[in-house]
């Protein structure tokens, strides 16, 4: 019955909202996003299978600099891939509430990576969004044309532009032309061979397939089986009965549920996120709040905390005075606090060489991310005796002493003395046997 049309409009529409208000909550998972959005080779990135994804996916991402144009931006262009899925092709099938799972799913993938989302580029965010929203569109292209000629030809062309999302909308129109799949197959093979890369990979090019672990990826690996599966029920011309009226409103309280209470919110990772925006910024008061808002902490807060300190300069009369409980669920090793908090801390002390080191090994270890690549610049600007120009824009650090290093040095042995766990791992005195 087409009075039932106003099923899917509500129940898109109070998804949409709930996913806004939980995202405008994570302002600084969205900055942060930013922070690690990164464009690889400049535009030699467009060559590369699926690169047009992560040149608009680091595109967009610069704009979470402002977390709540980036984070409606974000809830736009999963609103725009389910207001397609749920309404497009032939509209109003009895299964069209299906569509609302991918743009779900896609949201639960980026508020549940966690500390997974340090190994990425930040141009995740969007560019598996953008990749499932341009499947859609390629698919509608491909069915409105009914040619295998055309389906190839979006296939050749398509792989090049987002790599495994043009393979998406093959696999679902093989349905109608089974040929569909030979070019799906064959087309990464192309690029497989003369790279000498393993095919998977290939295949998914233009995901993060080989950077996640299935903890991680499970929400998008679950967004593609459901966009295959809706993209398949849209066929279904037939109108919604009063019989599924109740599956329906069932799939958007189980969205809805699932946007407000799956995102990942405990422990200490966003207070860690809000630590190092504040550091970023200079804001020495907010990263002291941030860093001992609880006694439960881990390594790295403890780090940012002497941070902070340092540049409000305290670090020498309140180091000794915080008690804290090492949560050790998640209290990462050594090298890896050293990866997470190393940079940052360095440069907020005055030690611009090893910052520049330290950004130098991760970058070459894990995607170069924007915060590191400027750090990195800064750092050597600094440490030949140059302010670096982008400082007012980046930063706000204060002007330092000349004996800045050899105090943090020293705050670190004594440290060592009196309390060994106010020292974690010695992120200075230490850290240059890592190089």
């Amino acid at each position: 019955m087409k009075n039932l049309r106003w099923v899917h409009t509500a129940g898109l529409a109070a998804v949409t909202v709930v996913m806004a208000f939980v995202l405008l909550h994570y302002t600084d998972l969205l900055y942060k996003f930013q922070a690690l959005s990164s464009i690889d080779g400049g535009l030699k990135c467009l060559f590369v299978p699926g690169g047009l994804l992560t040149f608009l996916g680091s595109a967009f991402a610069g704009l979470c600099k402002w977390p709540v144009l980036g984070g409606v931006l974000f809830i736009v262009v999963l609103a725009a891939l389910a207001a397609l899925l749920v309404f497009g092709f032939r509209g109003q099938g009895r299964l069209a509430f299906l569509g609302v799972l991918p743009s779900v799913l896609l949201f639960l993938f980026v508020t549940r990576l966690g500390y997974r989302i340090y190994a990425l580029n930040g141009a995740v965010l969007f560019s598996q969004a953008l990749g499932l929203l341009l499947s859609a569109l390629l698919l509608v292209w491909m069915r409105r044309a009914e040619r295998l000629d055309f389906a190839v030809l979006a296939v050749i062309v398509g792989y090049a532009l987002l790599g495994f999302y043009a393979l998406l909308p093959a696999l679902v129109f093989a349905v109608r032309k089974p040929y569909v799949l030979v070019a799906a197959v064959l087309v990464p093979v192309v690029y497989w061979v003369p790279a000498g890369g393993e095919f998977l990979t290939c295949w998914l090019a233009g995901t993060p397939a080989g950077a996640l672990d299935f903890g991680g990826l499970w929400p998008l690996v679950a967004a593609w089986m459901v966009f295959i599966g809706s993209s398949l029920s849209l066929k279904d011309d037939k109108e919604m009965n009063w019989a599924w009226l109740v599956p329906a409103l069932a799939v958007y309280a189980i969205c809805i549920w699932s946007a407000f209470e799956m995102p990942y919110r405990w422990g200490l990772f966003h207070r860690q996120l809000a630590a190092e925006r504040y550091l970023e910024e200079g804001r020495w008061n907010e990263a002291l709040e941030a860093c001992t808002a609880s006694k439960v902490t881990n390594d790295v807060l403890i780090a940012y905390r002497n941070a902070a300190l340092f540049g409000m300069g305290r670090l020498e009369e309140d180091c000794l005075r915080y008690s804290f409980t090492i949560d050790q669920s998640e209290q990462p090793g050594y090298e890896e606090s050293l990866r997470l908090a190393g940079p940052t801390v360095y440069y907020h002390c005055g030690l611009y060489d090893l910052c520049a080191e330290c950004c130098r090994v991760i970058n070459a270890c894990i995607a170069p991310a924007n915060e590191r690549n400027r750090l990195l610049e800064m750092s050597l600007s600094r440490a030949a005796g140059m302010q670096p120009s982008e400082s007012e824009d980046f930063m706000s650090v204060n002007d330092l002493p000349s004996s800045a290093p050899d105090m943090v040095l020293r705050y670190y042995a004594t440290a060592s003395d009196l309390a060994p766990e106010l020292a974690p791992w010695h992120i200075v005195a230490k850290s240059i046997s890592l190089y």
